[in-house]
């Protein structure tokens, strides 16, 4: 659980990204890398098309778009949804966009 000093940066998609790769120990180091790949540019994309850097404001329309011109889908959904489940866990959204964006 974040502490009430770590929330305000944490409720920023900066902020939370940024903390998660931090956290990342899960996976292999090349994993992890594709990760932050992935992760980064879909920071870029959302705050340059979007520019609301709030990570409860991803639109799982938006999100479901990135993953088909990412170029590798399958490493682009799974950041996303372990993303999206450690940011849960730490209460940063109420649900993951994720699983709408599949339907």
């Amino acid at each position: 659980m974040l502490s009430q000093t770590e929330l305000p940066h944490q409720s920023t998609l900066v902020g939370a990204v940024d903390s998660y790769l931090k956290e990342l120990v899960h996976v292999r180091p090349f994993l992890m890398q594709r990760y932050t790949d992935v992760l980064e540019c879909m920071v870029e994309c959302w705050l340059e098309e979007i520019g609301i850097n709030q990570v409860a404001m991803l639109d799982p329309k938006w999100l479901n778009e990135f993953v088909a011109v990412s170029t590798d889908r399958g490493i682009a959904m799974n950041a996303l949804q372990d993303f999206y489940r450690w940011a849960l866990q730490h209460q940063l959204v109420v649900e993951n966009p994720i699983s709408f964006a599949n339907r």
